[in-house]
């Protein structure tokens, strides 16, 4: 999984503007426990994507599987929901439904 992690990387050499290829990174950091660097990256895909709803589930996810804190989970929930992002991705539901049973 560490060379998938370059691979991305390498692509945001090539296109630092798309979120894509950081999220992706993230998404392997998160597969790899390395909760630390997957934040970086995830926020970094935020920023580039504010109005992607696609980041989202994985900035929500990342908090529980960091350190468990839900109040994160939930506040980049509600950030989703300001942007009414809910109604493109009914998976938020699902990913609230999980952080309530925790």
């Amino acid at each position: 999984m560490e060379q998938a992690v370059d691979y991305f990387k390498k692509a945001i050499e090539f296109d630092p503007r798309t979120p894509t290829s950081p999220q992706m990174v993230a998404e392997t950091y998160m597969l790899l426990r390395k909760y630390d660097q997957a934040e970086t990256y995830v926020d970094r895909a935020v920023a580039l994507a504010p109005d992607n709803f696609m980041v989202y589930p994985d900035k929500i996810y990342l908090h529980v599987l960091k350190d468990g804190n839900t109040a994160k989970a939930r506040r980049a929930i509600e950030e989703a929901f300001e942007k009414k992002m809910e109604l493109q991705y009914a998976g938020f539901y699902h990913i609230l439904s999980e952080i309530e049973l925790l």
